[in-house]
């Protein structure tokens, strides 16, 4: 079994925002989770939660998960 910490590529992340317009609460909302959930990611402030992830998954298409979800361990 692999041990290792899940991280979000943040810079990825704000390019899509910013490329797609979107708000935190815009994000959050097509992700399915809060707005403040969407905030402490992009301040790397907590580590991703399985919610965030899946969000990404099911409900955003167009967003690169090789580039987006980083392995530290």
């Amino acid at each position: 079994m692999y041990e290792g910490e899940l991280k979000i590529n943040i810079e990825y992340l704000k390019a899509y925002k910013k490329k797609h317009s979107l708000t935190n609460r815009a994000l959050a909302e097509k992700v399915g989770v809060h707005e403040s959930s969407v905030s402490r990611v992009l301040r790397n402030k907590n580590g991703i939660g399985f919610k965030f992830i899946s969000g990404v998954v099911e409900n955003v298409e167009d967003l690169d998960l090789n580039k987006l979800l980083k392995v530290r361990g």
